[in-house]
């Protein structure tokens, strides 16, 4: 189940609807790493942020994780 208070404050930070969902469904499902290619509008943007916001989820580009692996 998805938190939709959750995807509605990703939203008001600037996240695209579509992004919102992705990130709410892994903070809700407690996922370790949140895998993305887009550069421009999560990594850059919101990362440190959304780091500090949910301390057990790490937003990472995946040659990114693999070089931390």
């Amino acid at each position: 189940m998805q938190d939709e208070t959750i995807r509605a404050e990703l939203m008001k930070r600037g996240l695209k609807q579509r992004d919102a969902e992705h990130i709410t469904q892994a903070v809700c499902n407690n996922c370790d790493v949140f895998l993305t290619r887009d550069q421009d509008s999560i990594i850059a943007r919101h990362r440190d942020w959304l780091e500090q916001r949910f301390p057990g989820l790490k937003v990472r580009l995946p040659s990114e994780l693999v070089a931390e692996l």
